[in-house]
């Protein structure tokens, strides 16, 4: 039979059943409703959330609190087609234990509060699939605008999904402390694709794009930040002269964070303040291929000894 599934029609039986007494159990959403507040999956809790192609969405046009807030172990799909988790406002989702998101779409219509659609703060996060939309632009100045994927603390691994902002100011994705590694995914921006503004950010795979700034941003705005890329494709957009990765910061004149470039497709420039070349280990490169001519000229200066760029195929090789 079907006994390990629970059905839940409303906010009042989804909090029912996210006890931890039904751990083990799918809680599957059969109709489609609003929360008025933010509903929390308890520490005690372990497992798992079927949207079954229904619609839950948080009340009120600006709505100032999350969806779910998990504490638990949690694994998020969609059994069906277009199951949705809809913010008005704030976000969809905070992860303050052990989440994993396999399917499903998750949507942020507007926000005035410099979250993002998924909140990482602290725990694991695990996201295997899933389509991820901001698609309001917010108001205002500053952070109050959405992104889709923001980690705050913690450990997140993205293993692949769509992630498509509309947001004018913020990265579709921003790590801000603890790590994040994609290894896939497919992410464009409005503003930008990827950026670390602290952390120790890891891409091994996937495209980020750019309409009007960086495909990848790393700074120090928040804390020191360490990228290492492996692999994936960056584009740079319009506002950033088509910049496919820029180091540098908003806010600190003294950049002190740092990448490394082992791999991957750069289609336009790398790109970087003016301090950041100062320091000798901010830009190493040991890899990766750059498709613009004046690669010949700005990235020569950062491949590190054992390596040479080929003038031949724009790419960095083992000498």
């Amino acid at each position: 039979g079907e006994g390990y599934k629970i059905s839940v029609i409303n906010q009042e039986t989804l909090e029912a059943a996210l006890v931890p007494a039904n751990s083990g159990k799918v809680i599957v959403i059969d109709a489609d409703f609003e929360v008025a507040s933010t509903v929390e999956v308890p520490a005690g809790f372990n497992g798992a959330l079927d949207l079954n192609g229904h619609t839950v969405s948080t009340a009120g046009e600006h709505a100032s609190f999350y969806i779910l807030n998990n504490l638990g172990i949690i694994t998020i799909f969609d059994s069906s087609e277009n199951g949705l988790l809809l913010g008005t406002g704030i976000s969809c989702v905070k992860n303050n234990g052990t989440m994993t998101i396999n399917s499903g779409t998750f949507r942020t219509l507007w926000n005035g509060t410099g979250e993002a659609t998924i909140c990482q703060m602290s725990g694991k996060l695990f996201v295997d699939g899933g389509t991820f939309e901001a698609k309001g632009q917010g108001e205002g100045t500053g952070e109050k605008y959405a992104g889709l994927l923001r980690s705050k603390g913690g450990d997140t691994i993205v293993n692949g999904g769509i992630f498509n902002s509309e947001s004018n100011r913020t990265y579709a994705m921003i790590l801000s402390s603890g790590s994040l590694t994609v290894n896939d995914a497919v992410v464009s921006g409005v503003h930008g694709g990827i950026a670390a503004d602290g952390g120790k950010l890891t891409i091994n795979g996937g495209t980020y794009t750019a309409k009007n700034y960086y495909g990848l941003y790393v700074s120090n705005d928040k804390e020191t930040a360490g990228v290492v890329v492996n692999g994936g494709t960056f584009k740079g957009g319009s506002l950033g002269t088509y910049n496919s990765v820029y180091i540098g910061s908003d806010h600190n004149s003294a950049v002190d964070s740092w990448i490394q470039i082992k791999g991957g497709i750069f289609l336009n420039t790398i790109a970087f303040q003016k301090n950041v070349t100062e320091r000798a280990a901010a830009i190493k490169v040991s890899g990766g291929a750059f498709t613009y001519d004046a690669a010949k000229t700005n990235v020569p200066q950062f491949v590190i000894d054992g390596y040479e760029f080929d003038e031949g195929t724009n790419t960095v090789v083992k000498k």
